[in-house]
C-alpha cells in the first residue's frame, strides 16, 4: 500500500465524529502515527487523541492530517516538501511518526482537510482555502 489505510469507529451519526483512529499499511515515513518509521500489517490505534474528537482524517502518499472537533489540525509522516505545515525552524526531522499540532493554523476555524501526494489543503468555515507543501505543478494555487 502506498498510503495509510484509515479506519475510524464512529461515535455519532451527524456530524461524523471519531473517538479513535486506527491505521495500518505502509508506515516507512511515519504516516501511520504509531511512533515508528515502519509498516504495520495489523491495525493499531494512533495515540494522542484520547481527549479530542476527530471530525476529519486524510492521508497522502506519505503523510496524514487530522482535524479535531475543537478545530485543531495535526499532521504526521514525511514532511520534506512542507506538507506537514511545520515551519523549518520547528522541524527537527523530515519525518514525524506521531501527530504534531500545525500551530500556524490554530487561529483558523477549519471545517475540512485534504492531503495530496506531497501537499495539504484546508478549507476554513469562512470559505478560505489554505494550502502548503509541494506546489511544483501548481497544485497549491499560489
Amino acid at each position: 500500500m502506498s498510503s495509510a489505510s484509515v479506519l475510524a469507529q464512529v461515535k455519532e451519526k451527524l456530524p461524523i465524529v471519531f473517538n479513535s483512529l486506527i491505521t495500518w499499511g505502509s508506515g516507512d515515513s511515519g504516516q501511520l502515527g504509531h511512533g515508528a518509521l515502519k509498516d504495520s500489517l495489523v491495525p493499531k490505534g494512533v495515540e494522542g487523541f484520547d481527549q479530542e474528537s476527530l471530525v476529519s482524517v486524510s492521508s497522502g502518499t506519505s503523510h496524514t492530517a487530522a482535524l479535531t472537533g475543537s478545530g485543531l489540525l495535526y499532521s504526521w509522516g514525511y514532511g520534506g516538501s512542507g506538507q506537514l505545515g511545520i515551519s523549518a525552524k520547528q522541524q527537527s526531522s523530515s519525518s514525524y511518526s506521531e501527530p504534531h499540532l500545525i500551530s500556524a493554523m490554530k487561529d483558523v476555524l477549519v471545517k475540512q482537510i485534504c492531503c495530496g501526494y506531497a501537499h495539504t489543503a484546508a478549507l476554513s468555515k469562512d470559505g478560505e482555502v489554505y494550502t502548503w507543501g509541494d506546489g511544483y505543478w501548481g497544485q497549491l494555487g499560489h
